[in-house]
């Protein structure tokens, strides 16, 4: 324990306060991995720690503190989180949004193994305010040419013109790691690409953003295939066990 003095008050601080992250792959404890907590603030902050021989992660209090001041300790950690997990050189990777992280507590994440380039996107809430519309174009050119700068590939953009506008960008391509899975979280210009910290005015007019990774439909073609022979059997069995029936 310790006392801190400050111009108002004496703290008193548990100093063993601590999270931790238990990273696995194939299901065993990973050494090596890396695990970053960014915040969901307009002008996001990281913190990145390395899993010990056990796949453990541990964020003590003076990592927060060194982060984000004095203030953690009063607060807590109770905003909601970005949490990104991966093996550095290796197409495994793990992420999590919006985590509600607690003192004391351990997370489990099991990194997935991505077999080609993935499609991540950022969806930006927009406050109901006048010129919304206006400001949606605006942060979408801005964001694209910050993505593009941070040397990601902007795929495709929806929603201008409305209150919810999304971006959907793949992390650069490299031989080793397909995606250099989601570890770009920890490099400084995805940050800085992230949330537009050039335009001032964002702060007024986003009121929240999200991160995540856009899902695959399986092909119709695909899909008829593999339900094909299961629906025709089944429709068999049913006219046979009718047939029974009628015998009976």
């Amino acid at each position: 324990m310790a006392r801190v003095k400050d111009a108002e008050a004496t703290l008193t601080l548990n100093l063993e306060k601590f999270i931790q992250f238990k990273i696995l792959k194939d299901n065993k404890p990973l050494a090596g991995a890396k695990v970053t907590i960014m915040d969901k603030g307009l002008s996001p902050k990281t913190i990145t720690k390395e899993t010990d021989s056990e796949g453990v992660a541990r964020f003590n209090i003076f990592d927060f503190i060194l982060v984000y001041g004095i203030q953690v300790t009063l607060i807590g950690i109770p905003q909601p989180w970005l949490i990104l997990a991966y093996q550095p050189e290796s197409p495994y990777g793990a992420w999590k949004d919006e985590v509600r992280l607690q003192w004391g507590k351990q997370q489990l994440y099991t990194l997935k193994h991505y077999t080609e380039v993935p499609t991540f996107y950022m969806k930006f809430t927009l406050k109901d305010i006048i010129g919304r519309d206006l400001f949606a174009s605006v942060i979408a050119a801005i964001e694209q040419f910050m993505l593009g700068w941070a040397g990601f590939k902007v795929t495709k953009v929806k929603g201008q013109g409305t209150n919810s506008l999304t971006i959907y960008f793949q992390p650069p391509f490299t031989e080793s790691s397909p995606i250099s899975v989601v570890g770009f979280a920890a490099i400084p210009a995805w940050q800085i690409a992230l949330i537009l910290l050039l335009v001032g005015i964002v702060f007024l007019v986003v009121l929240k953003w999200t991160f995540g990774e856009e899902a695959k439909l399986i092909p119709w073609i695909i899909l008829i295939a593999v339900a094909s022979p299961i629906a025709i059997a089944a429709i068999s069995l049913i006219s046979e066990e009718r047939e029974r029936g009628k015998g009976a």
